[in-house]
């Protein structure tokens, strides 16, 4: 389980940090996880990772602290500016805290190129993977997954790979993934019971040139003001979303075919 934000565009880091951290100490969004002991009962303190670009280059760092409580990790994380941000807050379904069980992950894909991915979720099925060329470092069903999804895209489009993975599992309270290529960001949102807990928001701002994709909202507070206005719309479960890195634009679809 976790929370997720994706940014794209030329954005310091230090307000993408702020709102997540936010999300770590559960003070953003009331939802299924606090509705009894409410904002604040629901941390994820289990660990935080982040992937950002410098120089058309990956730069990803983890830590096994709460990111509210990482100051040492996050101040020189605060002075950089990089077109394209995932961080990623843990919270542990049962797996060790350890790097290796940390978001995000990487993979240099010998047609894909450079891969990033993260999830938000737990599956508790048989995840099927070629386990001859994808070797587990961590014991998460969320490398699992990324890797599942790799072995199909050996024979579909990776957009197929993604839905027909997904598609597996149907035994779970939901399934976010978060997989950045070189060109183009893919974000699946599956069929979910935890409406808002599962549930993304997409932002833009209005001239198009940051776009935003989180678990939750981002709120305005004095840390985030420098980030431009922003306009959130919630993005439905089912959905894939398709973004061009470069362009902003994207285009949603249903993830899974519903009818009939």
């Amino acid at each position: 389980m976790c929370r997720m934000l994706l940014a794209l565009g030329n954005i310091p880091l230090s307000p993408l940090l702020s709102a997540i951290t936010h999300m770590a100490q559960d003070q953003t969004t009331h939802h299924e996880r606090n509705q009894i002991n409410g904002l604040g009962s629901f941390k994820h303190s289990d660990g935080w990772g982040i992937a950002y670009q410098q120089d058309n280059h990956w730069i990803i760092q983890k830590s096994l602290a709460p990111l509210y409580e990482d100051q040492i990790s996050i101040i020189p994380l605060q002075k950089i500016t990089s077109p394209i941000t995932l961080i990623h807050v843990r919270k542990t379904s049962g797996t060790n805290i350890c790097p290796e069980n940390t978001h995000p992950f990487y993979y240099k894909h010998p047609t894909l190129g450079e891969i990033i991915f993260c999830h938000n979720g737990s599956i508790k099925e048989p995840i099927p993977y070629d386990q001859t060329i994808y070797k587990p470092q961590g014991t998460t069903d969320s490398e699992k997954i990324f890797y599942a999804i790799l072995t199909l895209a050996q024979t579909h489009p990776i957009t197929q790979a993604i839905s027909h993975t997904l598609n597996q599992f149907k035994n779970h309270a939901g399934s976010n993934i978060i997989l950045i290529t070189k060109e183009t960001t893919y974000i699946a949102i599956a069929p979910h019971k935890d409406k808002l807990y599962y549930q993304m928001s997409l932002a833009h701002s209005q001239n198009n040139e940051i776009l935003i994709v989180s678990s939750e909202k981002i709120p305005h507070t004095n840390s985030t003001e420098n980030l431009p206005p922003l306009t959130w719309t919630t993005l439905p479960q089912n959905t894939f979303l398709t973004i061009d890195n470069n362009t902003k634009k994207y285009t949603t679809e249903q993830l899974f075919n519903t009818s009939g």
